[in-house]
């Protein structure tokens, strides 16, 4: 897959996921579905991934061979207080930063896209297979909020 088609599913994934959001009504963004998690509440997990994703990339392409840093998505909506959080502020912290990565990877190279980081589980893992394995994340989340969407 070429640099610009990455980056062009990358882009139809973060529209995507807004399009799904805007149709759960605001008033029910913080109603949880089936005992798991409401929209807001994927809506700032997601941009916590976001956030540490994009931290992964500019790593990988700054340094030589860094280790990636896991963090405990279950404790989060306690630790960071998704309950108190506003969708608004996390939906622009997605948009911002999925813009940045874009403009970030636009001028990526090939040896860029190549380049290895420590996964403490997976291993050596390189900027493109993490570039895919966290933009598979918001997919999956963007169908998350499509199975919540169908409850209203």
């Amino acid at each position: 897959m070429t640099s610009q088609n990455r980056l062009d599913r990358f882009a139809a994934h973060g529209k995507e996921f807004q399009e799904v959001l805007s149709t759960i009504p605001e008033a029910h963004r913080y109603t949880m579905v089936d005992g798991g998690w409401s929209a807001a509440y994927v809506v700032h997990h997601v941009a916590d991934g976001e956030l540490h994703f994009a931290s992964r990339y500019l790593h990988a392409i700054g340094d030589i061979s860094p280790s990636i840093q896991p963090f405990d998505e279950e404790a989060y909506p306690e630790r960071v207080n998704y309950a108190k959080r506003q969708v608004k502020t996390s939906l622009a912290a997605i948009v911002g930063i999925r813009a940045m990565v874009s403009e970030v990877f636009t001028n990526a190279t090939d040896a860029d896209w190549d380049k290895l980081s420590n996964h403490p589980e997976l291993g050596p893992i390189t900027l493109s297979e993490l570039f895919e394995k966290a933009d598979s994340h918001l997919v999956g989340h963007t169908q998350q909020l499509r199975d919540i969407s169908a409850h209203f």
